[in-house]
């Protein structure tokens, strides 16, 4: 008899599981989902904000609103956004309600390269981000013949200047002519050849205290053009 009774406890045990399966898998049916915030993580320049990454989602057929809590799949909708070239990383969080967040990392754009033939942006990493029409961000350009070997060295350069404020300031543009390049001050009419992007800091710490003690006391626009290419070197040419 105490047999037949606990056998009875287990098949009315189970009779309950599989009840509450089903009632799980009938409200996720008829569960839909709500987006209810994309929040993006600040950084000093982005292509994104909240509507265009809206816009990404309905381009892509991922209408939330519309998905049932059965068919939503946080994962592919985390590596469809993961390919737009303005998205660095994603993540998607839901919870039995239906209530979908969406935290999003942008890529942050820190140069512009501008060649004859090829306009695009640099994140921090050295990966290319297409123009954008939404937005163009405030950074430094670089122009003439960059090759995709330049790259390194570029993004080592701003990684430099970025920690300095006076010379993120002051430099507005690299020009490359042959793998050296000439930088375009933002106070001064003048060129300043720097030579291949090596030997950063101690290029920098020269030119820094030249204008330290000799512009600051004569004339920014003395010189039309001042080289750093040559070791504990400066040469400038004087302004007709």
């Amino acid at each position: 008899m105490k047999n037949i009774f606990n056998i009875l406890q287990i098949l009315v045990c189970f009779f309950l599981l599989i009840v509450s399966i089903i009632y799980v898998n009938e409200k996720y049916n008829i569960q839909y989902c709500t987006l209810e915030n994309i929040n993006l993580i600040d950084v000093k320049e982005t292509f994104l904000d909240e509507e265009l990454i809206k816009r990404i989602l309905v381009k892509d057929d991922h209408l939330i609103d519309s998905t049932s809590l059965y068919n939503f799949s946080s994962s592919r909708l985390e590596n469809q956004l993961r390919e737009n070239p303005f998205v660095l990383d994603v993540e998607v969080f839901y919870n039995q309600l239906g209530s979908v967040n969406i935290q999003v990392e942008a890529r942050e754009p820190v140069v512009r390269i501008m060649t004859a033939d090829k306009n695009y942006y640099l994140d921090i990493n050295g990966v290319e981000m297409p123009i954008s029409t939404n937005h163009a961000p405030r950074v430094l350009v670089v122009t003439g013949n960059v090759k995709k070997s330049n790259h390194n060295s570029i993004i080592n350069f701003i990684k430099k200047i970025r920690l300095i404020s006076f010379w993120d300031s002051q430099i507005t543009q690299l020009h490359c002519i042959n793998n050296e390049f000439i930088l375009i001050p933002l106070v001064g009419n003048h060129k300043i050849h720097f030579g291949e992007l090596s030997d950063i800091n101690q290029k920098l710490n020269s030119l820094y205290n030249f204008y330290k003690y000799e512009l600051a006391l004569a004339d920014w626009n003395i010189y039309s053009d001042i080289s750093l290419k040559y070791k504990n070197q400066i040469v400038c040419i004087r302004n007709n």
